[in-house]
């Protein structure tokens, strides 16, 4: 029978794709902080070439970046072959528009 162990002295590669600093910050401190080797990117532009020279595990992209959307983004990956799992964020509703709500909201 085939050894299952699995070895965890290998860290996951995580490509972060956010425009917003605060964010990107935040979401890399987190995957640090659970053990994955983190790269960041902050707009798509370069999202390809991070990609190619990369190869990370997972890429967790904003579905709003501003020069070429997440959406776009992904088409563009997957039509150049690369099958790497994508999370899409996105701060928007289904109706399209920000989610944001008040602190302290009282009634």
């Amino acid at each position: 029978m085939a050894d299952l162990a699995l070895d965890f002295s290998i860290m996951a590669k995580v490509l972060i794709v956010e425009d917003d600093e605060a964010t990107r910050r935040g979401l890399a401190v987190n995957f640090r902080d659970d053990g994955y080797d983190v790269t960041t990117q902050s707009c798509s532009d370069t999202v390809l070439s991070a990609v190619l020279a990369e190869h990370p595990d997972l890429i967790v992209l904003d579905v709003m970046l501003p020069e070429m959307n997440g959406l776009e983004v992904c088409r563009l990956l997957r039509s150049k072959g690369i099958g790497t799992p994508i999370i899409l964020l996105t701060a928007e509703n289904a109706r399209g528009r920000p989610r944001c709500r008040p602190r302290n909201r009282r009634r």
